[in-house]
């Protein structure tokens, strides 16, 4: 950096600390060391961490950044594994959105909630289920640190998917901040002080900033819809012997549109799920049976669990898992009734461990590592259901060629896949081998995780392994016509599109961006 440009961003930081306090201006070494990495990368860290508390001061904040010509970054829960808010360019600021946490306004009569956008899904569920609320789509699992900005910026499906989509299809209006510092708001907000209750009033700008990996402009709050939450919850699991039989099997649910989780698990990730040990699945169990509205019936639910739970694991290739929600016992009856029926021929039922687990705890604390202390890279591509047994078929093929390599450099692999409404599947492979750990992962990982950590030095050959095997994976995924949320910087958004597609997203980001200061290289847009 130049004497004027280090001057420059003197100044800057300067007039950094006046706006959203001096406490908010991070500049100690190791702080931006770790929020210049995530769940793969570590990158050169940024020049700045600043930590907004109000939606004024980062509207403001965005207003200096961009007249000074400084990228920005915008960050919430931190749970990446697609670059999503790594820096590619210097100078840069991380805009770290956690302080922006409160829940503006629940209108328990129109249905709708607005929260700011580093809100956790954790402490959004926690307060609406006080008031017998939720969203559609309720979070991801990593919700107790992922916030509504970071999940509706980056796509997510996990918690109510398989009922009612990803992240985005929940959103009815967003406040999102341009890189002028002007907030704009979508849908029926967007005219004059109307409530932002309606989401398709004229063309979908809500829509065009939902998954865009925060390219287009930086979330300030977020409305979504609600439902009431329906007091009967229950859980399935059946077992199959082959991939191409759980496939079959989810997607006959799917078609149903009943269950609000939709999950699949190969023997291996059921064996490595199941492993925590004797004191971990007491807890699980008191849990299980302090969470249903029918004590007596909760507690026999977490016996059988303790009973069966394990048992059936080596009987079976895959399993699927569904969470059916009812008013009453004969509305969930029914809906159980029909999963039952459209299982017939595919799978066995077995104990519902896993969705009852699920839903007992469903955002529990995320670590970023294996149980062995081993790292960890997930990756996913969404498929039609008619074409995901295609896509498994060549990689396992892609796994076999490799597999000499990956046994001598310890490299392993399971794979977790879930429904996302009527629509497609996701399948979700997870790379793991031995390697040193970063400070990312030491800070959200638990301490007896970590004492399991063997590597004290780069494992560089298992390091390249795992990035060319995550090279070609995702080669594969877009062969066999493989889609993506959570793009980032790592999934082929801008392959193949036409070239009128391409202008227009070239012209959308020159509209609300002109400089490209919105977190440059994500969704494939150039770097300047």
């Amino acid at each position: 950096m130049t004497e004027s440009s280090q001057s420059g961003m003197e100044a800057l930081t300067a007039t950094l600390r006046n706006i959203v306090g001096p406490d908010n201006v991070i500049v100690d070494l190791n702080e931006r060391i770790y929020f210049s990495q995530d769940y793969y990368k570590k990158v050169d860290p940024v020049a700045l961490v600043i930590r907004p508390t109000s939606v004024e001061a980062l509207a403001l904040a965005v207003k200096h950044l961009s007249e000074a010509d400084v990228a920005m970054y915008p960050r919430g829960g931190g749970y990446s594994y697609t670059d999503a808010y790594l820096p590619t360019r210097s100078p840069g600021v991380c805009i770290d959105t956690q302080a922006l946490n409160n829940i503006v306004h629940v209108n328990e009569q129109d249905m709708y909630v607005t929260a700011e956008a580093g809100c956790t899904w954790e402490k959004l569920d926690s307060h609406l289920a006080t008031l017998g609320l939720r969203t559609p789509f309720m979070g991801p699992q990593s919700g107790l640190n992922a916030t509504l900005g970071g999940g509706v910026s980056q796509g997510s499906v996990s918690i109510g998917s398989g009922k009612y989509g990803p992240s985005g299809e929940s959103v009815l209006s967003l406040d999102v901040v341009l890189a002028d510092g002007t907030i704009i708001k979508t849908g029926s907000a967007a005219q004059g002080q109307r409530p932002p209750f309606f989401r398709h009033y004229g063309p979908d700008l809500t829509g065009l900033f939902c998954n865009d990996a925060g390219a287009l402009g930086i979330k300030a709050r977020v409305t979504l819809r609600l439902q009431k939450r329906k007091p009967m919850v229950h859980g399935l699991s059946f077992g199959f012997q082959s991939f191409e039989d759980m496939a079959k099997g989810m997607g006959a649910v799917a078609r149903l549109n009943v269950a609000t989780e939709n999950m699949g698990l190969t023997h291996t990730a059921l064996t490595n799920a199941t492993t925590q040990g004797f004191s971990e699945d007491l807890r699980i169990f008191l849990q299980v049976a302090r969470s249903g509205p029918d004590k007596i019936g909760s507690v026999m639910r977490a016996v059988r669990m303790a009973m069966h739970g394990r048992r059936y694991i080596s009987k079976f290739h895959s399993s699927a898992n569904f969470v059916i929600e009812g008013y009453n016992r004969a509305h969930a009856t029914g809906q159980l009734r029909a999963v039952r029926s459209a299982m017939r021929g595919l799978g066995k039922e077995i104990p519902n461990t896993v969705p009852t687990v699920l839903r007992s705890n469903p955002f529990p604390a995320h670590p970023m590592l294996s149980r062995d202390g081993r790292r960890q890279l997930p990756m996913h591509g969404i498929f039609q259901y008619s074409r995901v047994a295609h896509f498994n078929n060549k990689y396992l093929k892609l796994l076999e060629d490799h597999e000499v390599k990956m046994s001598a450099y310890g490299v392993s692999q399971v794979a977790v896949y879930a429904g996302i409404s009527t629509n497609g599947i996701l399948f979700e492979p997870v790379l793991i081998w031995p390697d040193t750990v970063e400070e990312f992962h030491r800070r959200h990982t638990s301490d007896d995780i970590l004492a399991n950590v063997q590597a004290t030095e780069a494992n560089e050959p298992a390091r390249a392994l795992v990035s060319d095997l995550h090279a070609k994976i995702l080669d594969l995924m877009y062969e066999c016509g493989g889609v993506h949320l959570q793009i980032g910087k790592a999934y082929p958004y801008l392959r193949d599109r036409d070239a009128t597609q391409k202008q227009m997203l070239k012209n959308l980001k020159a509209l609300t961006d002109p400089k490209d200061l919105f977190n440059p290289g994500a969704l494939g847009l150039g770097v300047s």
